[in-house]
């Protein structure tokens, strides 16, 4: 029995632990939609030197956040219009 309830106990914590992380995940993209709204208005309206100043404000806090997905999304942004108007 005591078996049975420390694999329940575990399972719990894991389940938890994954439900907290799945938050933080949505939450950091979710913060950078705005930003990605504005640097896709810049570009279109031809200003790629304002839009890369937010992609690189979205670089460096995806950084610190270990947010990989906006750090690939980012750089990818950054050469593409840098390659632009250089």
């Amino acid at each position: 029995m005591s078996i049975f309830k420390d694999i329940t106990t575990y399972l719990l914590l894991i389940t938890t632990i994954l439900i907290i992380s799945s938050f933080q995940i949505t939450t950091d993209d979710e913060s950078h939609y705005e930003k990605w709204r504005k640097v896709d208005s810049l570009t279109k309206s031809g200003q790629p030197k304002s839009a890369i100043k937010i992609i690189d404000h979205i670089y460096k806090t995806s950084k610190e956040n270990d947010n990989t997905p906006q750090i690939i999304k980012s750089l990818i942004y950054r050469i593409s219009l840098q390659s632009s108007y250089e």
